[in-house]
């Protein structure tokens, strides 16, 4: 089903200076608006045009569209507020229900409102979900990187490691450093070092420029964007850091798996595959 939001807003300089208008949904208590995974940005430029954006990871809404006029605020005032009409809908359910508003004027003044019990989706969602249901269908594990075809070790929601088992389950994965040191045939073959790549061969530059591509990869899937330009780790609650030990840190654990599982694929493409 289609919503509308519908936002008059007032502004003392003239309506005309209200630049930005952004609307957040799926907000629980105590998160403010740069948590959101499913914002709606409207940007009116100088010469009247508005802009749609959308920051929306979990591909939560479908096709927003919006418009903005200046109208009386009320009915026989002589004072002119901006209205902006927001029509979207939902693509998937939202946990929390919290709707957030943020609104800027030319000169960046912002102020920003709260709607609790703003609007709750349900129902199932209108995409296949992206992972894979493993152990009977109880758990659903995702890849490592996207496009990512090993099945042998994969993650959770919360990116927490598993590795398929001999008995076809997946198990949680502690010891990730052991992970490949594994003892094969290959380790016993000669090694012509004259075929090894020079450091400035177009092959050891497309091996680096791979690298970087998953890193970066990488860090997008784990640290997302938020509305102020900060991303999601930097931009947790203020205050001391807190202490996590390295072996109890699953992301860290999830990137080093990552970078091991790329680093034996390559290490093999380069040094054994005479193909």
């Amino acid at each position: 089903d289609e919503n509308t939001v519908s936002l008059k807003i007032y502004e003392n300089s003239g309506p005309s200076n209200v630049s930005h208008v952004a609307v957040a949904f799926g907000l629980r208590s105590g998160q403010v608006i740069s948590e959101s995974l499913a914002v709606i940005n409207y940007d009116i430029l100088h010469d009247g045009t508005g802009v749609v954006s959308v920051i929306d990871p979990q591909n939560s809404l479908d096709a927003p569209s919006a418009s903005h006029e200046i109208v009386e605020c009320s009915e026989g005032s002589e004072l002119q507020c901006m209205l902006v009409t927001i029509d979207h809908s939902f693509r998937s359910p939202l946990e929390f229900d919290i709707v957030g508003t943020d609104v800027w004027d030319a000169e960046r003044n912002s102020w920003q409102n709260y709607f609790n019990h703003g609007i709750r989706v349900t129902g199932e969602p209108l995409d296949p979900e992206p992972g894979v249901r493993v152990n009977g269908g109880n758990l659903v594990l995702y890849p490592l990187s996207p496009g990512s075809t090993n099945t042998d070790v994969m993650v959770d929601a919360g990116r927490d490691l598993y590795k398929l088992a001999p008995d076809g389950l997946y198990k949680p994965l502690r010891n990730v450093s052991s992970l490949y040191h594994q003892v094969d045939e290959s380790m016993y073959l000669p090694r012509d070092r004259s075929q090894n790549p020079d450091r400035n061969s177009p092959e050891a530059r497309e091996a680096l420029r791979e690298q970087v591509d998953l890193a970066q990869a990488l860090i997008d899937s784990l640290y997302a964007p938020t509305t102020d330009g900060m991303f999601g780790a930097a931009a947790e609650q203020p205050g001391a850091l807190e202490y996590v030990d390295r072996a109890q840190d699953t992301k860290l654990q999830a990137a080093i798996a990552l970078e091991l599982e790329k680093a034996h694929e390559l290490y093999g493409r380069l040094f054994f595959d005479r193909t």
